[in-house]
């Protein structure tokens, strides 16, 4: 896997995402498949990889509250699961927070994180230092890795608008709030990630199913390159229609 991952990125660092339900679904090879993707994260620390989690809190904006808790956390048990066996980091936002671990951690820290998936996030800084994508029983053939949103952002498509949440950190004690680029849910219910993994190339993205679930790693600088260069031929490309 390591191999395939400095194939397909160039940069030391990672974000890992995960299917809850195709890795947990069989309880009696739950707990092998739980320290298989904690050996994983183990030789990327150990071999100075800055390895990143969604911790996303999806409740934020009808509780209002958040912390860094594990209760906080809607993206799934293995997230929650590595962030009690390692002393991960945890970035300050909201909705879209992210617990990172390695060398380069206060960089992804220190981002001023104006707005969720804009040039000083942090999936838009993982973009732009080709960060490579490590799904763990994730759907490759249609899964946006965010970065789709990234895409949407930078492109300023016209089914999105700026909406501010706020609220509070209970672990900080302190207000917070997250500025993302929400869809118009009249206009563009849903998205049609397959337009972009369409696009990609074998070279572009890596995929192996295995007796424990399916591994696929892609670079997110390439993702979001295709991304871009679909929108700029038709606006609306990215939403089923």
């Amino acid at each position: 896997m390591l191999a395939k991952l400095k194939k397909i990125s160039l940069s030391k660092y990672v974000i890992i995402y995960s299917d809850l339900f195709t890795i947990l679904f069989k309880k009696k090879t739950r707990k092998q498949k739980l320290n298989y993707i904690l050996k994983v994260v183990n030789l990327l620390l150990a071999k100075k990889y800055t390895v990143i989690l969604p911790t996303f809190n999806l409740n934020f904006p009808k509780t209002k509250v958040t912390g860094y808790s594990a209760d906080f956390i809607t993206t799934g048990y293995l997230n929650k699961f590595l962030i009690k066996k390692k002393n991960f980091y945890r970035t300050q936002k909201p909705i879209y927070n992210y617990a990172v671990l390695g060398p380069n951690a206060k960089k992804i820290l220190n981002l001023k994180q104006t707005t969720a998936w804009g040039k000083d996030s942090v999936l838009g800084y993982l973009v732009r230092n080709n960060a490579a994508g490590l799904g763990f029983g994730v759907n490759s053939n249609d899964f946006g890795w965010v970065v789709i949103h990234c895409c949407e952002e930078d492109m300023k498509v016209p089914y999105r608008f700026y909406k501010k949440f706020i609220g509070k950190n209970i672990d900080l004690n302190k207000s917070v709030f997250e500025k993302i680029y929400v869809r118009n849910l009249e206009v563009a219910k849903e998205s049609d990630y397959t337009k972009i993994i369409n696009l990609l190339s074998s070279k572009d993205i890596f995929f192996k199913k295995n007796k424990k679930f399916s591994v696929t790693i892609i670079n997110l600088l390439t993702f979001y390159k295709v991304g871009i260069s679909a929108l700029k031929k038709d606006t609306y490309c990215l939403l089923n229609r």
